[in-house]
């Protein structure tokens, strides 16, 4: 992948979190909707709630829902 597309990407990906963002309340069930579909999109072979939560930075998997 050429840097050229992943900077298109990551900013396509910013667009569509910002449309989505008058959903959420509150910002941080917004920042964790971003860590879990980043970490859906991610290469990790099994998707749990443990493995987005860790890709994610998380402690725990509390608040990732299981895909």
């Amino acid at each position: 992948m050429a840097l050229d597309d992943l900077d298109g990407w990551s900013a396509a990906f910013d667009e569509l979190m910002l449309r989505l963002a008058a959903r959420f309340g509150r910002v941080e069930p917004r920042r964790r909707a971003r860590k879990y579909v980043l970490g859906l999109l991610s290469p990790i072979a099994a998707k749990n709630s443990w493995t987005l939560a860790e890709a994610a930075g998380d402690q725990s998997p509390d608040g990732m829902p299981t895909p």
